[in-house]
């Protein structure tokens, strides 16, 4: 019995070896690489805009804006900045002008679950709509907030 007690614990142990992890090919790290190159543009005007404008964040919330329109492929794009109680529009970027008609007459406003933005500001984790990232600068709370599906 000790004879089939072992061969049962090898049997084991070669059904829980792990699988053999399949390897990128050139289309993977071509991408892959396409996309870290992307960020790292992205976020060189973004630090950029930061030293043109040391007083005015105006332009940095506009280069975060259309960053956001590169990296996630989107048509449009809206910064919000939060004060602690309200959301205000930091910046739009490729918005058509009845959206954002559409959006200014909607903020400022209490943080909410009606939308991803304004959930992702009244809970701070991520839920619907991805939260990219979170960041308090100065006392204002920022996040990056994607789509259901969408990346950054």
């Amino acid at each position: 019995m000790a004879g089939s007690a072992k061969t049962a614990r090898k049997g084991v142990a070669r059904a829980r070896a792990p699988a053999v992890r399949k390897r990128p090919n050139d289309t993977d790290l071509a991408q892959r690489l396409a996309e870290a190159l992307g960020q790292e543009a992205a976020t060189s005007r973004i630090l950029h805009a930061m030293a043109r404008s040391p007083a005015d964040v105006q332009p940095v919330f506009d280069a975060i804006a259309n960053a956001a329109l590169d990296l996630c492929r989107a048509s449009s794009a809206v910064v919000l900045k939060f004060d602690g109680e309200l959301l205000h529009i930091a910046a739009l970027a490729s918005v058509h002008p009845s959206g954002a008609e559409a959006l200014r007459s909607a903020f400022p406003r209490p943080p909410s679950h009606d939308t991803a933005a304004t959930r992702a500001a009244l809970t701070g984790i991520k839920r619907k709509g991805h939260v990219l990232s979170s960041e308090k600068v100065d006392g204002v709370r920022t996040y990056r907030v994607a789509p259901d599906g969408g990346t950054a």
